[in-house]
């Protein structure tokens, strides 16, 4: 099911902030019947939806390998540009994936720029294709930006002639120590006889513990005619019907060729208070987990007899990879009322949001909060009894009243100031090869409040990391401080010097080397009068 997160956090007597995160589970989505012109579905396994079949599903057309680099050695004809030959861009050994493409700095900070660029690959006007990057980067690259017409993340389109057609650009994400996907896909235009792939930034800089990772690229595409895959599921999104349903059956429009199959299963659930209560299993005609609807029509069982919620999992199968079948439409109900998915758009990935708060700001310290959520006009929905709320730490949820999509929390006492380290999990942490262990550390005095401890177990290595708190409110205009607590072992007068500290590290740990933080806010708001400090 899709949770929802909420963590409310009291700052100062006059502040209150409602902060939202969330997980993904099987989705459980809130919707009343009737059919959308474009509903999302929860999940899908090799299944697409088919824009020439007025988004219908089908089985998923299948990628063709075409070229793929690991950088396990220099790269091979890639052509490479380094401004002022200020970075290193050589070949590394990685924890994670053995050896990679590594782009750092060994000095301080200066401009600097890169771009790596593949050799042409050969395309077909008008083929679907792919190009999947592995990276990891210590800096944010979600806005990286190029110069004039170099220095671009982009695949650059070329005619016969080697001249440039267009360009699809790309981008990286925010700081990752971790290996994470780049996916793009996009259709060779008019003319278009290669591809050229492009990597590379102007800004931001890279320097000091600043590097840039890219483990492999590699290239697909489409082949004409399609080639399908051999088998496909749909969860669909769970929708309401708006009375509960007595002789319900299942049908489906959908073409199937010779050697194609559709199967469904359905589960369904009484309503408890605007949501699913104990689904059943998903079951076939005769009520259980190992039949399923094999032709469109029949009855339903009788264990989804006056219930209101339903749900189906679709499962298309070939014996051929060169057919496939296709769904146009679902429909489950009886002549009291029915719910129906068709022209489907894609698996809903986003999680729901926070779509308003109150207070905003306030001096009153007893003021109730209250909060709304939304997966978005085109979501599946949220389920509201997924919802988890926490205040400082401490679950609310069982205090929480609801009305729709907005909830209620009362405190029962005046909100207070909440003193310490955030929890460990509120941090994002970069941890340069998982070379340390950054974890739960000892209070700084008995009975007081969290710290986090870094430390490493083993032998010498180049080590480095970085901690971001969580966002903290703060009030327009007024004056902020931190202080910060920490003990360490090791001198680090010089920590973050550039010159002084070895290439691509905040320094190196060894055995028993230790270094723990507590911190706390401080800021001045003005008053009417005269000036008021408030310390957190």
């Amino acid at each position: 099911m899709t949770n929802r997160r909420i963590f409310a956090t009291a700052r100062l007597p006059w502040l209150a902030a409602i902060l939202a995160a969330a997980s993904f589970l099987q989705p459980v989505a809130m919707r009343a019947a009737g059919a959308d012109s474009a509903p999302r579905f929860c999940l899908g396994r090799d299944i697409g939806c088919a824009p020439d079949q007025n988004h219908a599903v089908q089985l998923a057309r299948l990628w063709e390998p075409i070229v793929a680099w690991r950088f396990e050695r220099d790269p091979e004809n890639w052509g490479i540009k380094n401004y002022q030959q200020a970075l290193k861009i050589e070949i590394a050994d990685d924890a994670a994936e053995n050896r990679s493409l590594l782009v750092h700095r060994d000095g301080p900070q200066i401009d600097t720029a890169f771009e790596l660029a593949s050799p042409p690959i050969a395309v077909v006007e008008g083929t679907l294709c792919r190009l999947v990057l592995a990276a990891a980067h210590t800096l944010d690259l979600s806005m990286a930006q190029g110069h004039g017409e170099s220095f671009h993340n982009q695949i650059r389109w070329l005619d016969r002639d080697g001249r440039a057609l267009e360009t699809t650009p790309f981008r990286f994400a925010a700081a990752s120590d971790d290996w994470y996907e780049v996916s793009v896909e996009s259709r060779a235009p008019r003319g278009a006889a290669a591809a050229v792939v492009q990597i590379g930034f102007d800004s931001p800089n890279l320097f000091g513990s600043r590097q840039f990772r890219l483990q492999r690229v590699a290239w697909f595409a489409q082949s004409d005619p399609p080639q399908y895959a051999a088998e496909g599921e749909l969860l669909s999104r769970p929708q309401r019907m708006a009375e509960p349903c007595e002789r319900g059956r299942v049908s489906w429009q959908a073409d199937m060729p010779e050697g194609t199959s559709v199967g469904l299963q359905v589960r369904s659930a009484a309503d408890h208070d605007g949501g699913p209560r104990d689904w059943t299993p998903f079951a076939g005609p005769d009520g259980t987990p190992r039949s399923q609807f094999t032709s469109s029509g029949p009855p339903l069982s009788p264990i989804h007899t006056g219930h209101t919620w339903f749900q189906y999992r679709l499962t298309l199968g070939a014996i051929r990879a060169a057919v496939t079948p296709i769904v146009r439409q679902v429909r489950l109900g009886d002549e009291r009322g029915w719910i129906e998915d068709r022209a489907w758009s894609a698996a809903d990935t986003s999680p729901p949001q926070l779509l308003d708060y109150a207070p905003r700001r306030t001096q009153d310290a007893r003021q109730p909060l209250v909060f709304t959520l939304t997966d978005g006009s085109d979501g599946v929905g949220v389920d509201p009894h997924s919802v988890e709320a926490f205040l400082d730490g401490v679950p609310i949820t069982a205090q929480l009243r609801r009305a729709g999509a907005t909830f209620r929390y009362e405190p029962p006492e005046p909100l207070k100031p909440a003193f310490g380290l955030a929890a460990i999990e509120d941090w994002s942490i970069g941890n340069y090869n998982a070379a340390l262990i950054i974890d739960h550390g000892p209070p700084r005095a008995s009975g007081g409040g969290t710290s986090i401890e870094v430390r490493r177990q083993g032998d010498k290595t180049d080590t480095s990391f970085a901690l971001t708190s969580p966002v903290v409110s703060v009030q327009p205009s007024a004056t902020c401080q931190i202080a910060i607590w920490s003990r360490h072992t090791m001198d680090l007068r010089r920590a973050g010097a550039g010159k002084a500290r070895p290439a691509r590290s905040a320094g190196s740990m060894a055995r028993a080397a230790r270094w723990a933080i507590r911190w706390a806010w401080t800021w001045a708001a003005p008053a009417r009068g005269g000036d008021r400090r408030n310390s957190n």
